[in-house]
């Protein structure tokens, strides 16, 4: 597999999760109720966001209440693992 199929391969693994996300409740976030100093609590949420509940305050990764950058990190760690994994696995053997 040479490094164009890699990264190729690691693009559309990394866009099939984040579209994953969407529906399953799986990204790492906390929440909590929408009140002055709120207690955050950690859970696993979903990037839809037609499931934001107005009241409830999110942080996705414990990091960005955005949902916008939740898509950019979760593109972005899922790409870079992907990549990584595959470098690993399919790395020429020199003799």
């Amino acid at each position: 597999m040479g490094p164009k199929q890699k990264l190729i391969t690691a693009i559309v693994i990394a866009l099939m999760v984040l579209f994953l996300s969407m529906f399953l409740s799986y990204i790492p976030c906390q929440t909590a109720p929408n009140i002055p100093n709120p207690q955050f609590k950690w859970t696993s949420c979903t990037l839809n966001p037609d499931t934001q509940i107005t009241g409830i305050q999110r942080l996705y990764f414990g990091y960005t209440p955005a949902i916008r950058e939740a898509y950019a990190i979760t593109f972005t760690i899922t790409f870079i693992i992907c990549f990584l994994i595959l470098l690993v696995v399919f790395k020429k053997k020199r003799n």
